[in-house]
């Protein structure tokens, strides 16, 4: 009777009688410690599977079951502690003991067990750590970049900091920690694919902070947003302790989700035992959304610190300078000789400037244009030193950013009849969403759903309007730096508009490449634009497959929180019979805060002597 009470309550605590040893005599760890141990080995629950790690490889383990059997690999855990233990894990051709493989592990041993382990000597892990030299850790978050589908987001990754100071050039001395896939450079088109399937393992790594600076800011032109943590001594060290650990560890790489911002959310849970932060991200894991939860966990208290992309401090030196000297920049950049009376302004920026195009052309900054570099920098020293650089205005932060998740409806009249709509986007942004934390004049949609009740001759319908499985366009102008391609490229399900198909649910491919110019005046801004289009057209069994070339023309005019888009686009369809379509779009919008809005939808669609129209009024809400 006692013994089935006693085996009861184990079975209630997750323990099975084999496991009785670990429970009565050698430890006794209470339940928080054992969601500690759970959490050291990177294990989550899941709907339809049991509790397991979602590290998938061997030398990470102890057991053959350590993904899914968390106590009895600590069981073996201890056995192999213990320091006349034979059992070695190698790591870059060194053997090491347990203890000195997984030294955080080994706190918690110590932590549960009712006796004292003898520790043994760690001379790899002790020159590790004086090398990291961990005293605070920074969150970085890094803008979304349209020129590679891995970040379209954005990314997150930490800095291990030896210094405090923000500004101090010595950062570029810390070290920069981050999740990535093991991709290949090569595999760009499958990239997709195979990220949304989760078949690239993917790995934690440490770099110097100056390459990853290197790489987003000055390569891909995005700027920094650095969070400190406000981590203890004490949970700073277990970072560090972790991060060693992790070395063993591989884990699948998923784009939407289990992607480079979900997987560093478990160093902090680790680093301060007892916060959950992976829980939140189930379907969608968006780089800003886990700032967010990080700073509803208390581990951020202040505001980041801006770091501007390369491309961001030549711009604002450009602003800084008279028309004179802007036109005499240009002038230099393609192939004017110096006058020898030029400013340390004008120098400091043609400096970047050449930096800048070196890194663009994959070439190092003292390759590029050397007798330029070198006759400004001679030039350069001749000018006193510059008290201050040109104030870079700092954007807003990404947290201020609208919430990742919208949902809108609307109502309106449909040829024939009318319609009330809503829809759902789990991620990320679009042309009419607010501006503020995201790029401009960008579209980033993943699964959007658009769900109607239709009023059609008298007959109420409820159906399908639109299926968007993904979709990016980017509309961002060029500027006298560098050209910026304007380019679209999605798939979706969609109620055709073509007089001769109208109504008919199909699947549309279509990708487009363009270029866009801005004009600014004060708080106004015009954006035109010119595409070319492709697409393919599946609808029916006639023509299952019909192409679509076409043209389109836009602008875009906003004025504080009001946006309004128009655009022109005409296309002609083959094979079958060859049709001519002209649709004209007006879209309008008010943001009355950053994740509320208001919105008017016009469409007209003319060709073959029909004449087809949609008008739609709602409002669109966003929230996380």
């Amino acid at each position: 009777m006692f013994q089935r009470l006693i085996s009861d309550l184990l079975k209630t605590l997750g323990a099975t009688r084999k496991e009785w040893p670990l429970f009565l005599f050698a430890l006794s760890p209470t339940l928080e410690q054992w969601q500690e141990w759970r959490t050291l080995l990177h294990t989550r629950a899941s709907t339809f599977t049991e509790e397991r790690s979602e590290v998938v490889n061997d030398e990470f383990f102890l057991t053959p079951t350590g993904r899914n059997d968390f106590k009895t690999e600590a069981l073996a855990f201890e056995e192999a502690a213990e320091p006349n233990s034979t059992r070695r894990f190698i790591l870059q051709g060194e053997k090491l003991h347990a203890q000195c493989a997984f030294p955080l592990r080994f706190k918690w041993l110590e932590s549960v067990s009712s006796r004292s382990i003898p520790a043994v000597p760690c001379p790899s892990l002790k020159k590790w750590l004086n090398q990291l030299a961990p005293q605070s850790v920074v969150l970085v978050f890094s803008s979304p970049y349209l020129g590679s589908p891995a970040s379209l987001f954005g990314h997150t990754f930490f800095r291990i900091d030896k210094k405090k100071n923000p500004s101090d050039p010595e950062l570029m001395l810390s070290y920069g920690v981050g999740f990535e896939a093991a991709a290949n450079e090569s595999e760009a088109l499958m990239y997709a694919v195979k990220g949304l399937l989760g078949l690239y393992p993917g790995r934690y790594s440490v770099t110097p902070y100056y390459q990853k600076v290197q790489e987003y800011g000055h390569v891909e032109n995005r700027d920094l947003h650095e969070y400190k943590l406000n981590l203890t001594p004490v949970e700073t060290e277990r970072f560090a302790l972790h991060l060693w650990e992790l070395q063993f560890a591989v884990a699948r790489y998923f784009f939407f989700n289990r992607n480079c911002s979900y997987h560093t959310l478990a160093l902090l849970e680790i680093a301060r035992p007892g916060i959950d932060l992976r829980s939140k991200f189930g379907v969608m894991t968006v780089p800003v959304d886990t700032v967010r939860a990080v700073r509803a966990s208390g581990l951020i208290k202040e505001e980041p610190h801006y770091r501007p992309s390369l491309k961001t401090q030549i711009q604002s030196g450009l602003q800084a300078l008279d028309p004179k000297e802007q036109s005499h920049f240009f002038s230099l950049r393609k192939g004017a000789t110096l006058q020898g009376n030029e400013s340390a302004a004008l120098l400091d920026t043609l400096l970047d400037d050449e930096q800048y195009r070196a890194f663009r052309g994959g070439k190092s900054p003292l390759d590029a244009s050397q007798t330029l570099r070198e006759d400004l920098l001679l030039a350069r020293s001749k000018e006193e030193e510059s008290t201050s650089k040109p104030k870079v205005t700092l954007p807003a932060s990404p947290e201020g950013a609208h919430e990742s998740t919208r949902i809108a409806l609307s109502a309106g009249r449909i040829p024939q009849g009318t319609g009330t709509f809503i829809e759902f986007r789990p991620a990320f942004h679009g042309l009419l969403d607010p501006e503020a934390g995201m790029l401009p004049y960008s579209r980033l949609s993943l699964v959007e759903t658009k769900l109607g009740v239709a009023r059609i001759q008298n007959k109420t319908q409820f159906r399908l309007q639109e299926l968007e499985f993904a979709s990016v366009e980017q509309y961002a102008p060029s500027t006298a730096l560098d050209f910026q391609p304007a380019w679209v490229l999605g798939g979706k399900l969609l109620r055709f508009n073509d007089p001769d198909n109208f109504d008919h649910l199909g699947f549309r491919f279509q990708a487009g490449y363009g270029a866009s110019q801005e004009i600014k005046a004060g708080a106004v801004r015009l954006l035109g634009y010119v595409m070319g289009k492709g697409a393919m057209d599946a609808f029916g069994f006639d023509y299952f497959a019909r192409l679509r070339p076409s043209t389109s023309a836009g602008l875009v005019l906003t004025v504080g929180s009001f946006r309004i888009w128009n655009e022109a686009e005409t296309s002609i369809r083959f094979p079958g019979k060859a049709s001519w379509v002209l649709q004209l779009e007006s879209k309008a919008s008010y943001a009355i805060t950053n994740n509320f809005q208001l919105n008017a939808h016009l469409t007209e669609v003319r060709g073959d002597n029909n004449f087809r129209s949609r008008i739609a009024t709602g409002a669109i809400a966003y929230f996380y």
